[in-house]
């Protein structure tokens, strides 16, 4: 048998080397040729991942709008048995769940007439609907309309903050006729004036819905057992548990609330939702049948805990209607048999709230006291 030099065995591993690299290489870029993605379907990384979306060219701001990841929250799941899904909202343009809606808001009001791209017309946001302010205030920029938001003494330091950034006129004369707040330069005013807007429910039950589905599919999921959304959104709360129970009867909808909404209750049960139109131009109503199935409330204390768990044992960084979502989702998991799959959405950036929910001298002004640590749900009662 021949020797080989040192030399000669070298050559020999790095030819070895190459081929492999070669191979390899050829298998990823079939796989890229045939669409089925970089990393097999069973990992959850498929053609029509968020991963290999997100490699597209988007045309404009408004198609980065949507198709937010479905995201495995593995602590909250192991600690309770159930797998817990979340939406990641926060990976919106505008940093929330709010960016579908302020779209939806644009786009029927286009579809209606009352807005026109490119023509330079005010854009008046009141209170009941400043959510979606970071959305309707970078859309409003894209498509040449100039924002007024009202009520600047209902909006955290940090949102306001932001919107003067990015050029939106805020004021808190309430009392004065949406015409006088339209700039000199801007004219034919359009208001948005209510959370409980039909686009808010398309939005969602178009499109938040059925990507929820889709991703569930693509998962290997065969169903949803329950679906939780805090009650102050109504369109996300309504819209996407509608779709849901379209899908599969059998799929439960909650609502959340924390202690400062427990007043206010919520029926149970079928029963019929009405939605109005977007803007005050067209006057058209919505009416939906959607079935509750039960309301969770829980604490602010639990609620700022679970920020901070989510922080340390999961790396998502989300603010106070996110927070309440996952409160709902443990506290329905316990409800729950082993095994049942439940979805929420991880509404909104923490970074919109760092002076409040993520601050430690508001808290204390609240009388909220956080102790817990680790990765145990104790503080979920």
């Amino acid at each position: 048998m021949k020797d080989f030099s040192k030399a000669e065995l070298l050559l020999t591993k790095r030819a070895s080397c190459a081929a492999l690299v070669a191979l390899g290489s050829g298998y990823i870029a079939w796989r890229v040729w045939t669409g089925k993605g970089i990393f097999p379907t069973a990992l959850g990384r498929g053609k029509d991942s968020h991963r290999v979306e997100s490699t597209r060219l988007a045309a404009n701001m408004t198609e980065l709008i949507g198709r937010t990841p479905l995201v495995h929250l593995s602590s909250l799941s192991s600690q309770t048995g159930c797998l817990i899904l979340a939406k990641a909202e926060h990976l919106n343009p505008g940093g929330s769940l709010y960016d579908r809606e302020a779209l939806a808001m644009i786009i029927k009001a286009e579809a209606d007439g009352c807005l026109t791209p490119g023509k330079k017309q005010s854009v008046i946001l009141h209170p009941t609907c400043r959510e979606a302010a970071i959305g309707l205030a970078l859309l409003s920029q894209a498509r040449g309309y100039q924002l007024t938001v009202r009520g600047d003494s209902q909006l955290s330091p940090a949102l306001a903050g932001v919107l003067n950034a990015v050029g939106v006129s805020v004021t808190d004369r309430e009392g004065s006729d949406d015409s006088k707040l339209a700039t000199t330069s801007a004219n034919d005013p359009v208001s948005f004036n209510s959370v409980k807007q039909s686009a808010n429910f398309e939005a969602h039950f178009g499109g938040t819905g059925p990507e929820i589905l889709r991703q569930i599919s693509q998962g290997n999921i065969a169903k949803i057992h329950g679906y939780v959304c805090q009650k102050q959104d109504w369109g996300a709360l309504y819209g996407c548990g509608a779709y849901l129970q379209q899908q599969d009867s059998e799929s439960k909808v909650f609502s959340v609330a924390s202690c400062a909404e427990a007043e206010k209750t919520v029926p149970t049960g079928k029963r019929s939702v009405s939605f109005s139109s977007s803007n005050t131009q067209s006057p058209e109503v919505l009416q939906k049948e959607v079935r509750l199935d039960g309301c969770f409330q829980t604490t602010n204390t639990e609620v700022a805990e679970m920020g901070r768990y989510l922080l340390r044992n999961e790396g998502f960084f989300v603010g106070w209607s996110g927070a309440t979502n996952l409160c709902g989702a443990v506290k329905l998991a316990r409800q729950l048999p082993p095994g049942s799959v439940i979805v929420t959405l991880l509404t909104e950036s923490g970074e919109w709230s760092i002076n409040e929910f993520h601050s430690q001298a508001w808290l204390k002004d609240r009388g909220i006291s956080l102790s817990a640590t680790g990765s145990t749900l104790d503080f979920i009662k």
